[in-house]
């Protein structure tokens, strides 16, 4: 708009209310440019940044919360965007969910030697979408953060792209989200037909003056919008993508599915219903006491039947978004405040949660069961299994249960960090093996033979060679391999794939120590 004066008139900014949205862009954004132009960062580096940049929103909604609790709630950018205490409250919760993630997720890309960098910018990228939802006062500026964070999740469930069961759930969640997200928009264009605005507040001004029962079109936007936002927090009956994908995406994808993605979709929950639509809260009731009854009995009932822990979890997600939306029906102060205590104890459990799935998933983000291993020992054609977690104690349940059903059956060991399970009738398929096929052998010959103390050994002098290659991060044995193979004179290069860990050159020190205390190096 052209003022009097000729001059643009340009909407307020309030920068300080947009520090912790900032921080976050920011963040993705450097960090992003910083791993385009270096060739290689450090390993450390992308979690590291990203809890940094988590903890930064974290001290920045202090103040924040002061300014607020003082000057009382403000909106800007032409009324489009507010800040509050729920949005602070949200955006603190949001930090956390990214703190926790990152910190599961190094690990985790180690473990299954993944490239980290895009999982980092996409949880920064994500979370900011969510602080927008939690501080939108217009329709269309929650939908541009619905998006943000949503195409940010359909990307990161994609991740692991050696296993199929996390492409099938990333396209599952961007098909039935690009549905739901058709739902929101078309809802958003029938409540701007119905009122002339998408703003909140006017909204709210023109529901003060109508019914909303006698407004077909507004009516219709509403539930549109609800099943919009529904889909985001798997309420039943849109809740069907939930346990595919929490089976099939990275455990700590997951884990921020869980918790940032589901209190930004009650933040706009909230925003768009209590704030908005609670002046005719008598309508709106019903259809959501009816949606909180389904998703409670649908993710309690269902959960209890489950075999598989990430589908467990899933419908207990389910369960607690019909917990919370029993205080969205109630369209109060205390319901709201209600919500986010639950929201703030529930993201911390997600988050507890999911850690330990992560841990005990195993190589390849699977389920590790007896049950799977007991089918394995009824197929006659099937006669061994590898296990090859860095845990002893699966082993020998596998063991035992193999002289139980069926004593023939070969259970394989690849654990490098315990290579004496021969003692206990385990045979080994080992990456250790390939630096020293040779000794391995005579160490083998030496356990038939009934040397134990031959064996003991070779066996500890192996291990030492085991602790040193196997050491975090996991998959710079391969490095380890090559250096220790060339010493041997049987290959030319220790040069590993563009991309690889590389271990220090200090290692070839250690490596030339253990090779002369084994007899393989003259």
């Amino acid at each position: 708009m052209l003022a009097q004066a000729g001059t643009v008139s340009t909407p307020e900014v309030l920068w300080w209310a947009l520090v912790p949205l900032l921080i976050l862009a920011g963040a993705a954004v450097l960090l992003l440019t910083v791993a385009s132009l270096v060739r290689r960062l450090p390993e450390w580096l992308p979690a590291t940044w990203t809890v940094v940049a988590g903890l930064a929103v974290l001290v920045s909604v202090v103040p924040l919360w002061s300014e607020v609790q003082d000057e009382g709630a403000r909106s800007f950018l032409a009324g489009a965007v507010g800040i509050d205490g729920s949005t602070l409250f949200v955006t603190a919760l949001l930090a956390v969910a990214v703190v926790a993630t990152a910190l599961l997720s190094r690990a985790y890309l180690t473990r299954e030697d993944l490239p980290g960098v895009e999982l980092y910018v996409l949880l920064l990228l994500s979370a900011a979408g969510g602080v927008v939802m939690a501080s939108a006062n217009d329709l269309i500026v929650l939908f541009l953060g619905l998006e943000l964070l949503s195409i940010a999740v359909y990307v990161m469930a994609a991740l692991h792209l050696r296993r199929i069961q996390s492409q099938e759930a990333a396209l599952k969640y961007f098909v039935l989200g690009a549905f739901a997200s058709a739902f929101f928009l078309y809802g958003i264009a029938l409540v701007y037909g119905a009122t002339g605005s998408t703003g909140l507040a006017r909204i709210a001004d023109y529901l003060s003056t109508s019914v909303l029962l006698e407004d077909g079109m507004l009516l219709a936007g509403f539930g549109l919008l609800l099943v919009g936002l529904g889909f985001k927090v798997a309420a039943v009956p849109f809740h069907a993508w939930a346990p595919d994908v929490y089976q099939g995406a990275p455990t700590p994808v997951v884990a921020w599915m869980a918790a940032g993605v589901k209190a930004a979709g009650f933040a706009a929950l909230l925003r768009v219903f209590v704030l908005t639509f609670g002046s005719w809260s008598g309508e709106w009731r019903p259809a959501v006491w009816g949606l909180a009854i389904l998703t409670v009995l649908g993710g309690s009932v269902v959960a209890v039947v489950q075999t598989d822990v990430k589908r467990m979890l899933a419908y207990s997600s389910i369960a607690h978004a019909g917990f919370l939306l029993v205080g969205v029906q109630a369209s109060s102060d205390r319901g709201t405040a209600a919500v986010l205590a639950y929201l703030g104890a529930y993201t911390l459990l997600a988050c507890g949660s999911f850690a330990v799935v992560t841990v005990v998933g195993g190589a390849g983000d699977d389920r590790h069961g007896l049950d799977a291993y007991r089918g394995l020992l009824d197929i006659d054609a099937c006669i061994g299994a590898k296990h090859s977690s860095l845990e002893r104690s699966p082993e020998w349940d596998r063991l035992a249960l193999r002289d139980e059903v069926r004593p023939d059956f070969h259970v394989f060991t690849g654990n490098d960090l315990a290579i004496d399970m021969v003692r206990y009738g385990s045979d080994y398929l080992l990456g250790l093996s390939t630096f020293g096929p040779d000794v391995f052998a005579e160490r083998d010959r030496r356990w038939a033979a009934g040397d134990v103390a031959g064996f003991g050994e070779l066996n500890d002098l192996l291990q030492e060679l085991g602790d040193l290659a196997f050491r975090e991060p996991v998959p710079g044995y391969r490095h380890n391999a090559a250096q220790f193979l060339r010493l041997r004179g049987w290959i030319g290069s220790d040069q590993v794939p563009q991309g690889a860990v590389r271990r220090p050159d200090t290692d070839l020190e250690a490596l030339t120590d253990l090779g002369h205390r084994l007899g393989v190096l003259g």
